[in-house]
């Protein structure tokens, strides 16, 4: 590194997030890439962690597009 060289960054911070609870995992069958809705209990922990998170700013989201992330 050249003396005097400074790199500043801003802190970030990365949530990592599984989707809650589906009926797959209820009969504990494996979905893979097959678009399984959340379970009653998977909505709950949906609606949990939105409102754990609403007052964090999210600046990007990145998320699959099967109806259990959405």
């Amino acid at each position: 590194m050249r003396q005097g060289f400074f790199v500043f960054m801003e802190k970030a911070t990365l949530f990592l997030i599984r989707h809650g609870i589906t009926t797959y995992n209820l009969k504990k069958r494996y979905s893979g890439s097959t678009d399984v809705r959340l379970s009653q209990e998977g909505k709950k922990q949906a609606m949990l962690l939105c409102k754990k998170l609403r007052h964090q700013q999210i600046d990007k989201v990145y998320s699959s597009d099967r109806i259990r992330t959405l």
